[in-house]
């Protein structure tokens, strides 16, 4: 009973503040796939940094997923597999990488990496980010597109991206951090 009542207040919050509530949403959703990243990395340590610099990305790209959520939505309309294949598809092709663009220099910056650096670790990163995008998501955002309906799918997307956020962690993890984990072992 507790649950649905939860759950109904949720939604009437989603309703009323979409913006703030999938903001907070993915803000705790990235924060729980950090944290559960960190957990499986490392024996007993816990940085809160890495988890605020993971954190404060959602907060800037939510806005941009809702809004183009919105347009994939306008422009391939409806639950046909022709109109979800073609969102899932430019989704892939065009958010994916400007959103690997977008996150590596964001959390690249927020750790006091100048610009040309950040660029440099960005070229790094994205190779293997999109690899690893490219098993995750396209299935996902099938279902997603398909069953879920739009003020839900990106609710839907943040509750993935809890997975996909403990990948790109770990993914985006600093050099002198994974270097100092093999040397452990």
């Amino acid at each position: 009973m507790a649950a649905a009542a939860i759950l109904q207040r949720y939604l009437a919050v989603l309703h009323a503040r979409p913006l703030a509530t999938n903001m907070v949403s993915g803000v705790c959703l990235a924060a729980v796939g950090d944290i559960a990243c960190q957990a499986i990395e490392n024996d007993h340590t816990y940085a809160p940094r890495r988890t605020a610099e993971l954190a404060v990305t959602r907060v800037i790209l939510t806005p941009i997923l809702l809004r183009w959520y919105g347009f994939l939505n306008g422009r391939f309309p409806g639950t046909a597999m022709r109109m979800v294949v073609s969102r899932m598809a430019c989704d892939q092709l065009i958010w994916a990488p400007i959103f690997m663009f977008t996150f590596f220099p964001l959390l690249n910056m927020s750790r006091g990496m100048t610009l040309s650096e950040s660029i440099k670790e960005t070229g790094d990163r994205v190779g293997p980010a999109l690899k690893t995008n490219y098993c995750l998501w396209p299935a996902f955002n099938v279902l997603n597109f398909r069953f879920v309906p739009l003020r839900f799918q990106v609710l839907a997307t943040t509750c993935m991206a809890t997975v996909w956020n403990g990948l790109l962690s770990h993914i985006a993890r600093p050099k002198g951090e994974a270097k100092q984990q093999a040397s452990e072992i």
